[in-house]
């Protein structure tokens, strides 16, 4: 008999079959640009990639992205200063004037590309104020050059005369004479040039070879005619005999391989080159771009200089200027013009060659009064115009009588020490008895400092205007707490003065501002110190000061990533030898490394500037890479470039061995300091 199937259970029965499941609750939508004007993102330091990635981001947000630069009123750029983007919406056909704080009304902004990612990274739209980078206006473009012969219509007040096609004269069958022949020539040639000189000037001609600059308000009459000159290009006469020379000499001084890198820390540039009057006349011309605050022309005179400071032989023509990397037909032919300015054949030296812009600087009292107010510790090339332009200032007795109230500390300062800082110079002996102090001090503080002078003095020279010491320490401190800020850093408790400097204790020694702050009351105390101008971290008149928004290292972030100032502590004094006689006043700096950032201190703050420009644009040509004295970063992930800037001091490194291994891992050779003096 077969079984019966077992029963089910009432509350099986009773169940109900489970309900299916239902879609995914969608996401959340993405924040909204749409309340932007239209906008368009230039395409500057991005990769096509990058640049497709960015409008995507902003599509996907429903952003008014517009490829049209006339529709656009917002742009976002990887740009830091509002110069550049001046001169980027220039260059893409936008001419623009920058607006004053707060007049937004039919604006153009600027934006930082880092407010895209920020906005993207935090997941809303945030405000574009803090992100800003230039506020300006449309302006229409210059006016073209006038064609010669409408200009001279012009001037005559007769409307332009319309070209007419002239027909070309059949050639006659009989063949005229010799002498008939060259008559005609002369005579048309005669012809050619009344008519040339009737109706354009060289001005005109070459009006489109020359780079458009607008005079500056309130220019005088030197300023504006620099501005304005007009002239052909010069071409220079060469004999067979320059060309048998030149052969010659090109057999017996040949150039080195080296000198033709395009990158100033790619060559050797000595103390004393054999060009240095010719370089000491650019120098006069490379200051006048900074007093008019020309950008442009004091890159091309620095780029010029210390090529010519490279070349190892005397020049002597034109085409070897030519030649050099960096110098183009306009140096070519202020060479060409100093060669030539004395009877003196082009192979000798001789003191007394000149350059007719030269002197026309010395003799303007608008370059005159610039160089004496530049001259002031505490005063930029913008400061000195306006106190030039605006105030009207024509002396320091101005200054004082006028303005004393007006200015600074520092600047009171630098004006009272004028003489001292500008016309007293500084012997190698005595920078080394300032370095011997201050060592001496700082090793009470602290046994385990190690220092080196750096600057002009460490490049070899004789005289020095100031002096700049590196101090660092042998500590094994986490990094992140030698960047740490802390306001009680300045007043802490007096540290230990006895320990033994082989085996440092971090815990019980200051660092950063505490030991710098330290440092500078022991001068004081010992009356080697009568001004402090700086004290802090990454900032201070004349330091190397980071350009406005770059990041580097951020101590409330992870461990290693970007922050906004230059993570070095510093002081900037006035130094006097205390004597019962009046010992002359000069400026010494003293900048504070840890061990992770030594060699970059050093390295950063040798110079020359030339010499550091063109090695910051190599390593990031050929790395990616940002350098400044405050260590390597990389510039896609932010981080600091492993292995690279640091003192190994417990492998018994030396701080110039140290330079020198971090020099040769970013691909370079390294030269010694003496051989950095760009000019």
């Amino acid at each position: 008999m077969a079984s019966a199937p077992p029963a089910r259970s009432a509350s099986a029965s009773a169940s109900p079959p489970p309900a299916p499941a239902g879609p995914p609750p969608p996401p959340p939508p993405p924040f909204s640009f749409a309340h932007l004007p239209p906008t368009h993102i230039l395409p500057t330091r991005l990769s096509d990639a990058a640049l497709h990635d960015l409008e995507q981001q902003l599509l996907a947000r429903s952003a008014p992205l517009t490829y049209s630069l006339a529709e656009a009123r917002l742009f976002v750029a990887d740009i830091n200063t509002p110069r550049r983007c001046e001169l980027e919406l220039k260059g893409k056909g936008v001419h623009t004037r920058q607006l004053p704080p707060g007049k937004t009304d039919d604006a153009l902004t600027v934006v930082k590309l880092k407010w895209l990612t920020d906005c993207v990274g935090q997941g809303k739209a945030l405000p574009l104020d803090a992100y800003t980078v230039y506020t300006a206006c449309r302006v229409p473009p210059p006016p073209p050059p006038a064609a010669p012969r409408d200009a001279a219509a012009a001037s005559a007040g007769q409307p332009p005369a319309k070209k007419q096609k002239q027909k070309r004269a059949s050639p006659s069958p009989v063949r005229a004479d010799p002498e008939t022949q060259r008559l005609a020539v002369l005579a048309r040639a005669k012809r050619d040039a009344q008519e040339l000189g009737a109706h354009a000037s060289s001005a005109h001609r070459y009006q489109k070879y020359r780079r458009y600059r607008a005079p500056s308000a309130g220019a005088t009459t030197t300023t504006a005619t620099r501005a304005a000159a007009a002239g052909p290009p010069p071409l220079f006469r060469k004999t067979t005999s320059d060309f048998e020379q030149e052969q010659s000499l090109s057999r017996t001084r040949p150039t080195p391989t080296g000198l033709r890198k395009a990158y100033a820390c790619e060559r050797p540039h000595p103390l004393n080159p054999p060009n240095l009057h010719f370089i000491s006349l650019l120098q006069t011309i490379k200051l006048s771009r900074i007093l008019t605050e020309d950008p442009i022309g004091l890159r091309a005179y620095s780029t010029s200089i210390a090529s010519i400071t490279a070349y190892p032989y005397p020049l002597i023509s034109s085409s070897e200027v030519l030649s050099l990397p960096g110098c183009d037909g306009k140096l070519a032919a202020l060479f060409h013009e100093y060669i030539h300015s004395t009877p003196t054949p082009t192979h000798l030296p001789d003191e007394n060659r000149s350059l007719a812009a030269v002197k026309e600087l010395e003799a303007s009292e608008e370059f005159q009064v610039l160089r004496l107010f530049f001259g002031v510790w505490g005063v930029g090339a913008t400061t000195a115009r306006e106190w030039y332009f605006a105030k009207g200032w024509r002396s320091l007795d101005d200054v004082v009588e006028y303005g004393w109230g007006s200015l600074t500390r520092v600047q009171q300062i630098g004006v009272k020490y004028y003489d001292e800082f500008n016309d007293v110079k500084i012997h190698r002996s005595e920078v080394e008895d300032i370095a011997r102090v201050i060592t001496e001090t700082a090793r009470k503080i602290r046994p385990d400092i190690e220092t080196i002078v750096v600057g002009g003095y460490r490049r070899g020279k004789e005289l020095s205007g100031d002096v700049d010491l590196i101090v660092t320490y042998r500590a094994e401190e986490e990094e992140q707490e030698e960047q740490e800020e802390d306001t009680d850093e300045l007043h802490p408790p007096s540290p230990p003065t006895t320990t033994d400097p082989s085996t440092p204790n971090s815990k019980k020694y200051p660092t950063g501002l505490a030991l710098l702050s330290h440092l500078v009351s022991h001068l004081e105390s010992s009356h080697h110190v009568t001004h402090t101008l700086y004290l802090g971290r990454g900032g201070g008149f004349g330091s190397q000061r980071l350009a406005s928004g770059t990041t580097i290292y951020n101590p409330s972030a992870s461990k290693n990533t970007w922050h906004d100032a230059d993570p070095l502590s510093k002081a900037m004094l006035v130094w006097q030898f205390p004597a019962p006689n009046q010992n002359p006043h000069h400026r010494v700096d003293i900048i504070l490394s840890p061990p992770s950032t030594s060699a970059t201190a050093i390295l950063g703050w040798t110079g020359a500037t030339t010499y550091e420009r063109d090695l910051r644009r190599y390593v990031e040509k050929y790395h990616g890479w940002k350098f400044d004295s405050g260590g390597v970063w990389d510039r896609r992930t932010g981080e600091r470039v492993k292995g690279l800037g640091g003192w190994n001091w417990r492998g018994g490194e030396t701080l110039e061995d140290a330079e020198r291994r971090l020099i040769e891992g970013m691909g370079l050779r390294w030269w010694e300091p003496e051989c950095r003096n760009t000019g």
